[in-house]
């Protein structure tokens, strides 16, 4: 017995006649039927005695009409039941993903998967790669560069660790409209390193990229977060290689100018990183789906 069409039997019952329960539920009368035939095939018995002014339940279809709806709350109640104890997953991201990044892709994957929990943690990078290996986390979102993992400077990787990149992150070299390189067709190395570049502390993904392109020489100041970078870049303190996201407001308002890097600067990875071990978790394809 298919229990998808119990509804449309109900509405039959309920307004006595397929034309009505038709409109009710917004199906075409002769879906209505073959629903109906369908069921009685499935049960073995006649629920509707067909009369020229409607539809008259046998005494099989008023048994049905009573044991219907606690039968569908049930099945209500089992898929609620099995869906809060559905696979759930642990990803760590990073804080400037979290904002911009993550909530599409919890969107998409509860569009595609509402049975799979998500739990977003906020690491560092080190602490992304030592969870995704010690399986605390299931898979980490991250910023690389090249096509290895830790291309882009990382401490040693750790062994075991598989990933796949689901996006490009565009970086753009910005300033203040007061720049002394404000309004140049092109910029090159040599007046990056002929003026002051902000760069986060520590090994933050995007102070890796500048010292790949600066070679870590000229002159540099060390701020924080990438919204402190920001600031100071728009109040005529430095130079800062950003991500275009964090940046489009800026350049949109006129606070913040682009400058011609060339060659320009090359665009990190978002990268998903999982154990090898778990190359065939569905779940984890879910996650990789949804993250394209």
């Amino acid at each position: 017995m298919d229990l998808r069409h119990l509804p449309t039997f109900l509405a039959v019952a309920r307004t006595g006649t397929v034309g009505q329960a038709a409109l009710a539920l917004d199906l075409a009368p002769s879906s209505v039927s073959e629903q109906l035939k369908a069921l009685e095939r499935a049960i073995g018995a006649t629920l509707f005695v067909r009369t020229p002014t409607g539809m008259r339940l046998t005494p099989a279809g008023d048994r049905l009409r009573h044991l219907a709806p606690s039968l569908l709350e049930h099945v209500d109640r089992v898929r609620t039941e099995v869906a809060a104890t559905g696979a759930q997953l642990t990803v760590g991201t990073l804080e400037t993903l979290a904002a911009t990044h993550v909530p599409a892709l919890l969107a998409a994957l509860g569009s595609r998967r509402p049975d799979l929990r998500l739990t977003v943690k906020l690491l560092n990078r080190p602490q992304l790669l030592a969870g995704v290996a010690d399986g605390t986390l299931d898979a980490a979102l991250l910023l690389d560069h090249g096509d290895e993992l830790g291309s882009l400077g990382f401490a040693p990787v750790p062994a075991g660790l598989t990933h796949a990149d689901v996006d490009q992150i565009p970086i753009v070299l910005v300033a203040s409209p007061d720049h002394p390189l404000a309004g140049r067709p092109t910029v090159g190395n040599a007046d990056v390193l002929a003026h002051n570049l902000l760069v986060s502390e520590g090994q933050c993904s995007y102070r890796l990229l500048a010292d790949r392109i600066t070679l870590g020489q000229g002159s540099r100041t060390e701020v924080g977060s990438i919204a402190v970078t920001k600031a100071w870049a728009a109040n005529g303190l430095g130079m800062a290689l950003l991500p275009a996201f964090a940046v489009e407001e800026g350049l949109s308002t006129g606070t913040l100018v682009a400058l011609p890097l060339r060659p320009p600067p090359p665009s990190l990875r978002l990268r998903l990183v999982w154990r090898t071990t778990r190359d065939d978790d569905l779940d984890l394809r879910a996650v990789l789906y949804a993250a394209c």
